[in-house]
C-alpha cells in the first residue's frame, strides 16, 4: 500500500490518524453548532423584530385613529410616522384598498386584500397578521405585521388596517457576520485542536516508541533493557508487564541455553558417537566421540558436507541408507580386518515430520572386546591353575595307596606334599575370593587413623626371613614428619606384603629392596580414577634390583593371572597378587603404577590421601 509522506510527516501514522479524526470531528462539529446557532440566532432576531414591529404597528394604528387624521392628510402622517419607526407604512382599506403607503403611490399598489397578513387580521381583529415575503413593489424580501385600526368617535380610519413592513436585508448581513465569525472560529479551533492534538499525542505516543525501542533491543539479545515509567495508568501497565517480561524471558532464554549446553556437554562427554544427517545424508552435527570412533581431525570443517565425502565408509553408508528408506531403526556390527576397532552402528530414522533425516549412534565395543578376551584368559588360566594341583593330588594319593605298606617313608613324603598342594590351592581359592569381592564393590573397607611407619615395619618383620634365605637386603626409608593416614590397616598390610613378596621373589640372590614413605602434595597422574578434594598425600614405594619389566609387561602386569615368564626367574605364582593389590589402592581412592628398567629392577609406588573423601564414616562399601 502506497504511503504518502509529506514533509517527513507519515500520515498513516498512528499519531496522525488520531489527530485527523479529532480534527475532522472537531471541524464537522463547529459547522454543525454554526448551522444550529445561525438558526437560532435567526429566530431570535425575528422574533424580537416582530414584537417590535407588532408594538409599533399598534402605535402607529392608534395614532390614525385620531379624529385628526383624515383621507386628505393621512399620506404626509404615515411617511412620518415611517421615518420616525424606520419602517414601511401602509394603510388599507377594508376591502383592501391601499389608502397610503410611505414608500409607493398607493394608486400604482394593487388590491391588498389577497395578502396573508391581510387577510389573518381581518379573520381575527383582536390580533395581528404576519407574513415574510419579497415585495412586489419594491422587491426586497420583508416581514409584514398588520393590525386592525382602532375605531373612536370622530375617526375616519377606524376598521382601517395599518401594516408595517421591515426589509430583512439586516439580519442577511447579521447572518453573514455569524457565519464569518464562526467560520474564522472553526478554522482557528480546528488549527489549535489539531496542533495541541499533535502535541499531546506526541506525549501519548512516546511511551509506546519506549516500548519499542525496548522490544526492538530485547530482540537483539540485551535483557537488561527496561521501559521508563510512564505518567498515563495503561502505558504504565504495558510498562510494567514488559519489565516483568523482560528477566522472565531472560530466565527462560538461559534455561534454553543451559539446557543446549548440557546437552552438549551430554554429547560432548559421552562414549557413543552420535551424528545428525539431513535426507541428503549431509551432517548437521556430530560429537567428539563420533570425531574418535571415525579417526576425524578435531579442527576438521565437515559440518554441510556428505557422510560418504566425510568418512569414505561404503559399510556404514549402507547402513544409513537403509534406515532412510525403512524409516526403522537398523543395527549393525562393523567389524572388518582393516578396522583397529569393533563398531556397533544404529542408524534411527528422526522424526515422521522430517523424513529422510537420521540419527547415527556408533558404539565402539573395543573394550567390550577385550573384556570377553579377558574373561576366556581367566576361564582358561583359572583351569589350568586347578587341574594341574588336582592332578597331582590324584597322582600322589594313589602312590600313597600303592607303597603305604611297602614303603612308609615314601608315603609320607607323598603326603606332605598332598598338603602343601592343599595349601597353595587353598591360598588360590582364598585369592579369588578375595579378589571377586574387590571387584565386585561390596568389599567392606574399615577405615582408621593409622600410624602408616609401624604398618611399613610389621611387614619388613614378618616378611624378613624369606629376604635372608636368599641374602637379600631389605631396606625402610620414611619422610620426616609422616603423619597418621586413614585407611584400611589390614588391606594396606596385604597390598604392601605382595609388593615385597614380588620384589624378594624376582629379584636374584644378593640383591636389595627398598620401601619408601614420604608425604606428597602433588600426586602427579597416574591414572587417578576418583577425585578427592584433599591435598595431601602419601608415596609408598617397592623398589628392587630385580630382573625389571619390559614395556608390554608393565602395561599388563596388573591383570588378574599375568605372570612374567617363569624361564627368566624360576619362580611361579597365581598371577592374582598385583591384580588384589590394584583393587585394594583403588577403594582407597589412590593410584599404582609401575616404573622398571629390564635387567635393573623396577619400583612399584602408589598414593594415598591422608583422609578418605568419607573419612567421617570410617566403614564404607567401595
Amino acid at each position: 500500500m502506497f504511503k504518502k509522506r509529506f514533509s517527513g510527516f507519515n500520515f498513516y501514522s498512528l499519531r496522525w490518524r488520531i489527530s485527523l479524526a479529532f480534527f475532522s470531528v472537531i471541524t464537522v462539529g463547529l459547522l454543525v453548532l454554526t448551522l444550529f446557532l445561525a438558526a437560532y440566532v435567526k429566530d431570535v432576531y425575528l422574533n424580537n423584530l416582530e414584537e417590535r414591529l407588532v408594538s409599533e404597528a399598534r402605535l402607529a394604528a392608534a395614532r390614525f385613529s385620531s379624529p385628526e387624521i383624515t383621507l386628505a392628510n393621512i399620506q404626509p402622517t404615515v411617511t412620518q410616522t415611517s421615518q420616525l419607526t424606520g419602517t414601511r407604512v401602509t394603510v388599507i382599506r377594508q376591502d383592501g384598498k391601499v389608502l397610503a403607503d410611505s414608500e409607493a403611490d398607493p394608486a400604482t399598489l394593487e388590491n391588498h386584500s389577497r395578502r396573508p397578513e391581510f387577510q389573518a387580521v381581518m379573520q381575527n381583529p383582536a390580533t395581528y397578521g404576519k407574513a415574510t415575503r419579497l415585495s412586489v413593489s419594491v422587491h426586497v424580501e420583508e416581514l409584514y405585521i398588520a393590525v386592525v385600526t382602532p375605531t373612536v368617535p370622530g375617526s375616519a380610519l377606524g376598521g382601517t388596517v395599518t401594516r408595517l413592513a421591515l426589509p430583512l436585508v439586516g439580519i442577511s448581513s447579521a447572518l453573514n457576520s455569524i457565519w464569518l465569525t464562526f467560520g474564522i472560529a472553526t478554522v482557528v479551533v480546528a488549527i489549535l485542536a489539531l496542533v495541541v492534538g499533535q502535541w499531546q499525542l506526541s506525549r501519548l505516543v512516546r511511551p509506546l516508541r519506549g516500548v519499542v525501542r525496548a522490544a526492538r533491543t530485547l530482540g537483539q539479545g540485551d535483557f537488561t533493557v527496561r521501559v521508563e515509567p510512564s505518567s498515563y495508568h495503561e502505558f504504565s501497565a504495558i510498562g510494567n508487564t514488559f519489565n516483568t517480561m523482560a528477566p522472565r524471558l531472560e530466565e527462560l532464554v538461559g534455561d534454553l541455553e543451559q539446557e543446549r549446553q548440557m546437552l552438549r556437554a551430554v554429547l560432548d562427554n559421552m562414549g557413543d558417537g552420535v551424528l545428525s544427517l539431513d535426507a541428503e545424508t549431509r551432517l548437521l552435527s556430530l560429537n567428539q566421540a563420533a570425531r574418535r570412533l571415525l579417526r576425524l581431525p578435531a579442527n576438521q570443517q565437515i559440518l554441510g558436507q556428505t557422510l560418504m565425502t566425510v568418512t569414505r565408509d561404503h559399510e556404514l553408508f549402507q547402513l544409513l541408507q537403509q534406515a532412510q528408506q525403512t524409516g526403522h531403526p537398523v543395527t549393525q556390527l562393523l567389524e572388518t580386518p582393516y578396522r583397529s576397532y569393533s563398531l556397533q552402528v544404529t542408524a534411527i530414522p528422526w522424526t515422521p515430520n522430517q523424513p529422510g533425516r537420521a540419527l547415527l549412534i556408533l558404539r565402539d565395543l573395543t573394550e567390550l572386546r577385550r573384556v570377553e578376551r579377558v574373561r576366556r584368559d581367566f576361564v582358561a588360566n583359572i583351569s589350568h591353575e586347578l587341574r594341574t594341583p588336582l592332578a597331582a593330588i590324584k597322582v600322589m594319593s594313589e602312590t600313597v595307596e600303592m607303597v603305604l605298606e611297602e614303603d612308609p617313608d615314601t608315603a609320607r613324603q607323598m603326603v606332605n606334599r598332598i598338603n602343601s598342594e592343599v595349601d597353595h590351592l587353598t591360598l588360590l581359592v582364598k585369592d579369588l575370593l578375595g579378589l571377586a569381592t574387590l571387584q565386585s564393590g561390596k568389599a567392606n573397607f574399615e577405615f582408621t587413623s593409622v600410624d602408616i611407619k609401624t604398618v611399613l615395619k610389621e611387614v619388613m618383620d614378618s616378611l624378613r626371613p624369606l629376604a635372608e634365605q636368599k641374602e637379600q637386603k631389605l631396606g625402610l626409608e620414611i619422610g620426616p614428619d609422616l603423619p597418621d593416614i586413614v585407611i584400611d590397616r589390614e588391606k594396606i598390610a596385604t597390598a604392601l606384603r605382595n609388593l615385597v613378596q614380588n620384589a624378594i621373589k624376582f629379584t636374584s640372590k644378593g640383591g636389595s629392596i627398598t620401601i619408601k614413605a614420604a608425604l606428597e602434595l602433588d600426586p602427579g597422574n597416574h591414572g587417578l580414577e576418583t577425585a578427592t578434594t584433599t591435598a595431601e598425600w602419601v608415596k609408598l614405594s617397592v623398589k628392587d634390583t630385580g630382573i625389571g619389566l619390559s614395556k608390554e609387561e608393565q602395561q599388563r602386569v596388573f591383570e588378574r593371572f599375568y605372570k612374567v615368564d617363569p624361564s627368566r626367574t624360576g619362580e611361579s605364582g597365581s598371577g592374582l597378587g598385583l591384580a588384589i593389590t590394584r583393587h585394594i589402592i583403588q577403594g582407597h581412592h589412590g593410584a599404582i603404577w609401575v616404573e622398571s628398567v629390564p635387567g635393573q629392577g623396577s619400583t612399584f609406588s602408589f598414593t594415598l590421601p591422608l583422609k578418605q573423601p568419607q573419612a567421617s564414616n570410617y566403614s564404607l562399601l567401595v
